[in-house]
């Protein structure tokens, strides 16, 4: 089963991940092993240091508080999950070598391999410049960056590999590809066929189709929680979608401001899929506070992404807050209420903003 917690507060939302790691996992198709590890999802190392130390300090402690323990959780990247997720319901553990990391050796060796060829002249000029030996430094770097790209495509643009596994050099509008990018699917195909295992792009719809019949999968975690994310391609949110018809998932997302959240939701009460172009992206026109509109995008497209997986409704764990007092404070919750800041007021007796005291120092800027 899917279950999806949100809170415009890291402290509050690690609290309930927390209530729920203190609890036994839920009925699954399989026998629940006490002694199995917990799987907690983090977008960032950093982060998941934060966590451990967090759930240390909740995790059977006594009534003094500050004395519990964290211990056998393990905290693999969303990347790092998916790919063993699906490597699990398909038997191919050969996915996770279309990682970021394992796929530029296989990039370079393409590349060495098919310099000079008439669909590589872009590659060819770029790592050879104008002579006709390559570059040592331009070589390493092409294979780091064409890595990336490929890597990218396979998580953000399935549907892209898809069509040029089937022949189709196109772009992700469905148009034929120009000069400047025609060479990205023939060597993409050749890193396949070096590689000799398929892409998560190419896996995705087995994948899905799999973890959906609910038959038993021993192998995965008895139940797996997210943390933190406020970005998720589509694919990513599919396979976990999936993977709750056969464990527990909770999705722990962080909502800088929920009255946007529950604006958007009435805006869009019907779920689209897949979710719009962010050319035709009607919530924007819902932002009313600077800061989350050109921080807050992420969030809002989240949102739209989970609607299309028709995910189920939220539970909003508010934060504890009292009454704003200093600049930072009133930052924050007009950033909650997702509210215009007042500006300047054309007559001085009607200006609406708050006099700063003498001694806040809650928000410096340090240039």
């Amino acid at each position: 089963m899917l279950h999806v917690h949100r809170s415009e507060d890291s402290a509050t939302l690690v609290g309930a991940l927390a209530g729920v790691l203190a609890s036994a996992p839920g009925l699954t198709a399989v026998p629940f092993d006490p002694l199995a590890p917990e799987v907690v999802c983090v977008p960032t190392p950093g982060i998941e240091r934060w966590i451990a130390q967090e759930l240390a300090l909740r995790l059977g402690a006594t009534s003094v508080g500050a004395d519990g323990i964290a211990a056998n959780i393990r905290f693999p990247s969303p990347a790092r999950l998916v790919t063993d997720v699906m490597a699990a319901a398909l038997g191919e553990p050969s996915i996770g070598k279309w990682s970021e990391a394992q796929l530029v050796w296989p990039v370079m060796a393409a590349i060495d391999a098919n310099l000079g060829e008439s669909d590589m002249r872009v590659v060819t000029r770029f790592v050879c410049g104008d002579g006709e030996q390559p570059i040592e430094s331009r070589r390493a770097e092409a294979a780091l960056r064409i890595a990336r790209l490929f890597a990218t495509y396979d998580r953000e643009r399935p549907d892209l590999v898809q069509a040029w596994v089937e022949g189709r050099d196109i772009g992700a509008d469905g148009l034929p590809l120009g000069e400047e990018w025609a060479w990205q699917p023939p060597l993409w195909r050749r890193v396949r066929y070096a590689i000799g295992a398929p892409s998560l792009a190419e896996c995705l719809t087995d994948a899905l189709g799999r973890l959906a019949t609910g038959i038993p999968i021993p192998s995965l975690p008895s139940r797996i929680c997210v943390y933190g994310l406020t970005a998720l391609p589509l694919g990513y949110l599919q396979v976990l979608s999936a993977l709750a018809f056969q464990r527990d998932v909770y999705l722990f997302l962080l909502d800088p401001s929920p009255t946007l959240w529950e604006a958007v939701e009435a805006l869009n009460p019907t779920p689209v899929s897949p979710p719009p172009l962010r050319s035709a992206d009607a919530t924007e026109a819902l932002v009313m506070n600077p800061l989350l509109r050109s921080w807050g995008r992420d969030v809002r497209e989240l949102h739209a992404l989970t609607a299309a997986c028709r995910m189920p409704a939220s539970v909003h764990h508010a934060a504890p807050r009292d009454e704003p007092k200093t600049l930072l404070q009133r930052l924050q919750e007009d950033t909650r209420r997702n509210r215009r800041p007042p500006g300047p007021a054309a007559v001085p007796e009607q200006d609406a903003r708050p006099l700063l005291g003498p001694d806040d120092r809650s928000l410096q800027i340090h240039a």
